[in-house]
């Protein structure tokens, strides 16, 4: 049987992660190959999810996140945008991406142990 590998992604953290790197804001990380090449199975089949939110306050931000939306579909990734932009003081703060992430993961665990039986 092959190996299959999901992967998470919370787009969000992954852009201020790089950003404060010093690595260009919207950079490319080819997550099927890293986690490939991370576990040691190179010809496993790497399902990944990006979870984001949508910046409609700002046109050009929205227009740059649509053009990478549309890049990570082309990949073939799951690009999920769950999370919401709420306004915090002057500015606006993105929410509840991580929370949407975390639904994901226990729901598609609970889809893979579904129907297998435990082994005391």
């Amino acid at each position: 049987m092959p190996i299959r590998i999901s992967v998470y992604i919370d787009g969000w953290s992954m852009h201020g992660s790089m950003k404060a790197a010093g690595i260009r804001a919207y950079g490319w990380c080819d997550f099927e190959k890293l986690t490939q090449t991370k576990t040691g199975y190179n010809d496993a089949a790497v399902r990944v999810k990006f979870f984001t939110a949508s910046d409609c306050h700002k046109e050009k931000i929205f227009d740059k996140q649509d053009r990478w939306r549309t890049a990570l579909r082309f990949k073939g990734w799951d690009v999920l945008a769950e999370g919401e932009f709420r306004r915090r003081g002057t500015g606006h703060r993105e929410k509840m991406t991580d929370v949407a992430l975390a639904s994901h993961l226990v729901d598609d665990c609970a889809r893979l142990t579904a129907g297998t039986k435990s082994v005391s």
